[in-house]
């Protein structure tokens, strides 16, 4: 990986989009293991949050 290519990786944040495509910063391939909060990559087991999950703020809003 160039340099470059690292510096646009730190300012983007990495998250999982269930309608898109995603390739895995760690390996490339685009095979996961989905849960509530993260998505695993199933090859080398990198973890992604989910674009959309649950958060914590949303169930204290909501009372």
């Amino acid at each position: 990986m160039r340099s470059d290519e690292c510096s646009v990786l730190a300012l983007s944040p990495l998250l999982y989009h269930g309608d898109a495509e995603n390739a895995c910063p760690g390996c490339g391939r685009s095979q996961w293991l989905v849960g509530r909060l993260t998505a695993q990559c199933a090859c080398c087991d990198t973890a992604l949050p989910l674009a959309h999950g649950w958060r914590w703020t949303d169930q204290k809003t909501r009372r």
